[in-house]
């Protein structure tokens, strides 16, 4: 929440998302999207792609957004590649506690550092 506030770090719900942002006037929102490494692909069977469900909405109300690839992101923050999200995020921030499942650890460590990047870049 703002440029020094808390990082709050949910798992992607279409619904909460549209409603948190659209009580908010666009031009104070900025949204970091992060792209799966193979891009953005839509299929009629499966449940909308959180990227999709977030750009298109950010494109609807005119909030600035950007999408991020996992390798940008290593790069930005200059991550030796032996290193996993978790173990990278525990070193640089150790304040914030990434509780889970292994899997669920490394996302949270993901939107961590994603968030950090949103509020250097965006």
């Amino acid at each position: 929440y703002g440029m020094n506030g808390d990082i709050d770090i949910e798992s992607f719900d279409a619904g909460a998302f549209i409603q948190a942002l659209s009580s908010e006037a666009p031009m104070e929102v900025r949204c970091v999207i992060e792209m799966p490494e193979e891009g953005i692909i839509e299929r009629a069977v499966k449940k909308p792609n959180a990227a999709v469900v977030a750009s298109t909405f950010c494109q609807a109300r005119g909030i600035p957004f950007m999408y991020v690839k996992t390798g940008s992101l290593r790069r930005a923050y200059d991550m030796n590649p032996e290193r996993s999200m978790t173990e990278e995020c525990r070193i640089r921030y150790p304040e914030h506690e990434l509780r889970g499942m292994p899997q669920e650890q490394e996302a949270a460590a993901s939107a961590l550092l994603l968030a950090r990047y949103a509020r250097r870049y965006l």
